[in-house]
């Protein structure tokens, strides 16, 4: 069983990380980590110049499209690894781009998923969960599965560092969009789930605040329903 780190340990290992470059601090283990949320937003106070840094990572280059999915593709993937029903993250997202099931309340329309940021083979950057369009306005939305255990955290420092990451100009006419179109960043969790227990917490409402991104809270019937927003 791993030992619990102390506060002092943490804030060390933030500190270390932050000496990185910048757009890799999303990365810091001890961000994901259930029950260090607290240690880390202490060290968040004591230290905001990391996130004006974060939020002044410049854009990128992409040669290749950012739009590299078909509907087809999907329901290939899906029927291929029969993921599990529901629940899997990919799987969710799968199903919702393929409108199996229906989030256009939430979400409005899907426009690919799993979209890539690296330009070259060694680049480190992950991939946007999925974009969408809804109300005149291009969503990036990081989304974290009921049963998912990481902090919120990771996913607000996530979504954060690839909405700046990413060359919004090369993004917008992959996807044929109006270069003028603005960009809202999403952290979509469910209800119950550690996560949203979390955003009772003032201080994680504040940095998602900061970093101007949208917390969805969803429930999953017959439709993805949203229950609340922050």
């Amino acid at each position: 069983m791993t030992k619990r780190k102390d506060e002092e340990t943490v804030k060390n290992l933030l500190k270390e990380a932050s000496k990185n470059p910048i757009e890799e601090f999303y990365k810091t283990e001890v961000l994901a980590r259930r029950g260090y949320d607290q240690y880390c937003l202490n060290f968040l106070e004591e230290n905001e110049s990391i996130l004006e840094q974060i939020k002044s990572i410049k854009s990128k280059p992409r040669t290749n499209s950012y739009k590299t999915h078909t509907k087809d593709d999907a329901k290939q993937t899906l029927d291929k690894y029969k993921l599990r029903p529901r629940r899997g993250e990919e799987h969710l997202v799968l199903n919702m781009f393929v409108k199996r099931i229906n989030c256009s309340d939430v979400f409005g329309t899907i426009l690919d998923y799993q979209v890539p940021l690296k330009d070259k083979e060694e680049d480190t950057f992950g991939k946007i969960d999925f974009i969408s369009e809804k109300d005149g306005e291009l969503w990036f939305v990081e989304i974290k599965a009921d049963y998912n255990k990481e902090s919120i955290l990771k996913a607000i420092f996530e979504i954060e560092t690839y909405s700046k990451i990413v060359c919004k100009k090369k993004l917008l006419e992959d996807f044929g969009k109006d270069k003028t179109m603005p960009i809202k960043k999403v952290v979509a969790i469910f209800e119950n789930s550690l996560a949203a227990k979390q955003c009772e917490d003032k201080k994680i409402r504040e940095l998602a605040k900061n970093f101007k991104i949208k917390i969805v809270i969803l429930r999953l019937t017959h439709k993805l329903i949203q229950v609340n927003t922050i």
